[in-house]
């Protein structure tokens, strides 16, 4: 009879316990809105194969430029390993650096200019004055020497415009 009193307290407490966690309170809803998400399906596509190998490219022929001129590069044609023509300009420099010269070649050729016809009219009047034995020879050598050098001034300065 224990025995049935301890079934029947058992039976009865998981009765209770059930009964207990049951609730007729409505359901509460949570305060975190839901976000819809987008989805996607995995599938199997083909790729290409990618390859990797490391290395050192040197170009099999290469060449070596220098410029006739100084100055700042205004435009660059061509980049690194392009290849080029014969005849494809490459780069061309600002004339400020050129056209400074030129003025400064001109300046110098007025003066070397200014200087010999100076020389060569003092060469004329010493050699009319030595003439009349007014002057002594080394006079007019020195006279000479000037118009001389002043003759290779121009001649220079000629050259280097």
């Amino acid at each position: 009879m224990m025995m049935r009193r301890t079934r029947a307290a058992i039976l009865s407490l998981a009765l209770v316990s059930l009964l207990a966690c049951s609730s007729d309170a409505p359901e509460t809803t949570s305060a975190v809105p839901q976000v819809a998400l987008q989805t996607r399906t995995v599938a199997l596509m083909p790729m290409a194969r990618l390859r990797e190998w490391d290395g050192h490219i040197e170009a099999i022929e290469q060449a070596t430029l220098a410029a006739q001129t100084g100055g700042r590069v205004a435009d660059l044609s061509v980049d690194v390993g392009d290849v080029v023509e014969e005849g494809t300009v490459l780069l061309r420099f600002t004339a400020v650096e050129q056209k400074a010269g030129q003025r400064q070649a001109v300046a110098l050729l007025d003066t070397a200019r200014a200087n010999a016809d100076e020389a060569a009219a003092n060469l004329r009047r010493i050699e009319g004055i030595y003439a009349r034995h007014l002057v002594a020879k080394s006079e007019l050598d020195r006279a000479q020497t000037r118009h001389d050098a002043a003759q290779a001034q121009l001649a220079a300065a000629r050259a280097g415009l």
